[in-house]
């Protein structure tokens, strides 16, 4: 039981003393007056009326005594293997608001960052109370890390541990330490680069219950010191994907297997800055819209992991934005179709993203500017419903529009069926002869999980679980159904 709840519980306590004693002389008081009143009444009746009298004084303050107290401060605990607690480790908090409906499927929004470390019982504590708000969209991000043992990482949301004020304990084990650095090719020892960038992933297995292999993620951000070297605690048991990067230089990209502890040299090469204007249908800048330049190729780890190279721009007052070098080919779209490997990946005041028709360039590793000029497109509607399988509307269920750019399939909009009846609408640009519509699962009141399944569309050109897709259609589509099934049978 940690101290905070153990506070808690002597609080209610102390409530409820002070309120019974109160209640009890207010009895008494009431009593003696009441007397007074009630002298030529039997003794039967009197005894009754000072009956219904103490109940009626002391049921308001005793109720109020046991109503739970609404506390926004909570604990949590960091522990080793063995479940000792680890003092002194460090903490990182990030407070998310959570769009409406994600369902997990993304965090809308970082709000605050804050840091601490644990007390000797392993403990850290957490104030909610400027967010308490938000209500059911908070969810708070825990990243926790100690000598010797890797940082990891769970997500929170506050109103399933309100009762007890105590988020789960996260269990932090022994890593490798890793290093390495990052040099120039060619020049690796005349060259200092600034403000060098490491960025690592990776999957470790986490636990084996007989029926499922469960995986934990490592994404770790870490900065280049002295010599253009980098350090690091990794998980023990996995392979790496790295992403490094520096000023002026494209990201250049290595793997190593569980059992390196030496990176070595990883090369940068020179690439091309990609730096442009957004424009509206009208001509007119779009300024405060968030525009991502994503690397074609993809990368997979030993577990079928896949990773890809993504930065992100918000346009400035004038609708520019500007990419750091990159080089190879690469999609620029217009949105966020997935996390920043550097850089901002929440950009929580950005305006309503438009469509645009993403843009595949190939950049080459010479030192240059390419400059390019997006304009939102003219919108055609697709619309549905999705159902149940006995019938009744499926609200706020995600739905998502993609379409094929690079030979990556991308997705560009995204909306969630209506609470009331069910229905969609979502917009794709009208000059794409092909695109694709998904629809997420969601899991039902007694946990069980719901598989989306297009119902048969007269235009549509080919369809699977959670897809439909359409290749050369005219106008806008409509009818575009689903029903959710369990156990992925149709």
């Amino acid at each position: 039981m940690s101290q905070l709840f153990q506070e808690r519980v002597a609080s209610q306590g102390s409530r409820l003393f002070l309120t019974l004693a109160i209640g009890s002389t207010a009895f008494m008081l009431f009593a003696l007056g009441l007397t007074r009143l009630m002298r030529r009444h039997s003794a039967s009746t009197r005894f009754l009326v000072w009956q219904l009298a103490f109940v009626g004084v002391l049921l308001i303050p005793l109720t109020q005594a046991l109503v739970p107290i609404q506390d926004d401060e909570f604990t949590g605990k960091i522990v080793g293997e063995e479940g000792n607690p680890i003092k002194n480790a460090s903490i990182r908090i990030e407070i998310f608001e959570e769009e409406e409906g994600a369902g997990g499927d993304g965090l809308a929004s970082r709000l605050k960052e804050l840091a601490t470390t644990t007390d000797k019982t392993g403990e850290y504590r957490v104030n909610l109370a400027e967010f308490s708000a938000l209500g059911k969209s908070l969810v708070v991000g825990v990243w926790a890390s100690s000598d010797k043992c890797w940082e990891r990482h769970k997500y929170f949301r506050p109103r399933e541990f309100r009762e007890t004020g105590e988020f789960p304990a996260i269990e932090l084990r022994v890593g490798r330490r890793l290093v390495g650095r990052i040099s120039v090719a060619g020049d690796s020892d005349e060259i200092q680069l600034n403000a060098g960038k490491v960025m690592l992933f990776g999957l470790s297995l986490d636990r084996n219950d007989g029926a499922t292999i469960w995986y934990d993620s490592f994404t770790k951000e870490i900065e280049t010191v002295m010599d253009d070297r980098f350090e690091c605690i990794v998980p023990a048991d996995c392979s790496l994907f790295i992403a490094a990067t520096a000023d002026g230089y494209a990201i250049a990209r290595h793997t190593i297997d569980e059992t390196e502890t030496d990176a070595g040299d990883i090369e940068l090469a020179r690439g091309t800055v990609v730096k442009g204007i957004l424009r509206n249908r009208g001509g007119k800048p779009m300024p405060n819209a968030v525009v991502q330049l994503t690397e074609n190729e993809l990368y997979f780890s030993p577990l079928d992991s896949v990773y890809q190279i993504r930065s992100a721009a918000k346009t400035d007052s004038e609708g520019r934005f500007q990419f750091p070098a990159h080089n190879g080919k690469c999609t620029i779209l217009v949105g966020l179709s997935g996390a920043s490997t550097f850089g901002p990946s929440h950009f929580p005041d950005s305006d309503r993203q438009p469509l645009v028709v993403p843009v595949t360039l190939d950049l080459d590793s010479g030192n240059r500017t390419d400059e390019i000029e997006l304009q939102e497109a003219a919108p055609r509607y697709i619309s549905g419903k999705v159902l149940l399988d006995d019938g009744w509307p499926a609200g706020e269920v995600v739905v998502e529009a993609s379409i094929m750019a690079g030979g990556m399939s991308i997705r560009i909009s995204r909306t969630l069926t209506n609470k009331m009846d069910g229905t969609w609408t979502i917009a794709v640009p009208a000059e794409l002869s092909w695109f694709c519509i998904k629809v997420n699962g969601r899991r039902n009141e007694m946990g069980e999980m719901l598989f989306a399944l297009p119902e048969d569309h007269p235009r549509a050109k080919g369809s699977s679980t959670k897809k439909i897709w359409f290749e050369n259609v005219e106008g806008d589509v409509t009818d575009v159904n689903w029903v959710l099934r369990p156990n992925n049978q149709e």
